[in-house]
């Protein structure tokens, strides 16, 4: 499955990845190079976190990056290792992302 589709800086664009996952790995592919500050994790389903996230990663010029309540899908967990963050923060409950993917997510900023 293709995760990035196309991008370029002409007046019309388009940026394009395989549903929920792909299409949040390759927005961030997009707009971040690695060793960003921080990334903001939501759970994919959870559309309130991901659009009031979005206004606050926007205002912190952070990518925001979805994820599953159990799971970090594969195409995250790559757009994880390239970006190499310094922080990662969790929005919504931990009925939305749960411990698991919590203790997951503290392995990219470990070290």
């Amino acid at each position: 499955m293709e995760q990035l589709g196309e991008y370029s800086d002409g007046p019309v664009t388009r940026v394009r990845g395989d549903r929920r996952f792909g299409m949040s790995a390759a927005i961030s592919a997009t707009g971040w190079s690695p060793a960003v500050d921080v990334v903001f994790v939501v759970n994919a389903s959870d559309d309130a976190s991901a659009i009031s996230g979005a206004a606050l990663a926007g205002t912190s010029g952070a990518p925001v990056l979805s994820v599953k309540e159990s799971s970090i899908p594969a195409e995250i967990r790559a757009e994880l290792d390239r970006l190499d963050p310094k922080r990662i923060v969790v929005l919504g409950t931990t009925e939305a992302v749960g411990a698991a993917v919590f203790a997951e997510l503290e392995a990219f900023v470990a070290g």
